[in-house]
C-alpha cells in the first residue's frame, strides 16, 4: 500500500480557507448582534413591552 499516490484529505489552503469562512461568519455574527442591539436600544435595559402595555 503505497500513500504517497493517494492525494491529502485535507490541504493545508483548504484549512485556511474553512479558518478564515469560520472568521468572517463569526465576524458576521457579531456585528448583527451589534447592529440589534444598537437599534433596540439595550437588552433588558428600560421598560419592557409588558410594562408598557400594563400602563
Amino acid at each position: 500500500m503505497t500513500e504517497e499516490n493517494s492525494p491529502p484529505t485535507a490541504t493545508p489552503t483548504g484549512n485556511q480557507n474553512l479558518i478564515i469562512g469560520l472568521v468572517l461568519g463569526a465576524v458576521v455574527l457579531l456585528l448583527l448582534l451589534l447592529v440589534i442591539q444598537m437599534t433596540s436600544g439595550s437588552f433588558g435595559g428600560g421598560t419592557s413591552e409588558v410594562e408598557d402595555l400594563k400602563a
